[in-house]
């Protein structure tokens, strides 16, 4: 009994993970903003053309960069 359970246990964590790994949502690109001024500046890069599946979709990843590109000196 207590192996059944074991093993029904590991089983969940096994597949929650491997569930985590496969639908993880792709990043099409980063957004960097720009703090060095007094209003900041956004700028979109993404990792690959415009594609119609992008356009098509209703939700997309984005990494978030945050920086100072031009120093206050």
């Amino acid at each position: 009994m207590v192996l059944v359970l074991i093993a029904l246990l590991a089983g969940v964590v096994i597949g929650l993970v491997l569930s985590k790994l496969i639908f993880k949502p792709k990043c099409v690109g980063t957004i960097n903003v720009d703090n060095s001024t007094d209003t900041p500046y956004l700028f979109l890069e993404l990792n690959e053309p415009l594609s119609i599946s992008i356009l098509q979709s209703k939700r997309v990843t984005l990494e978030v960069h945050i920086k100072n590109y031009v120093s206050q000196d």
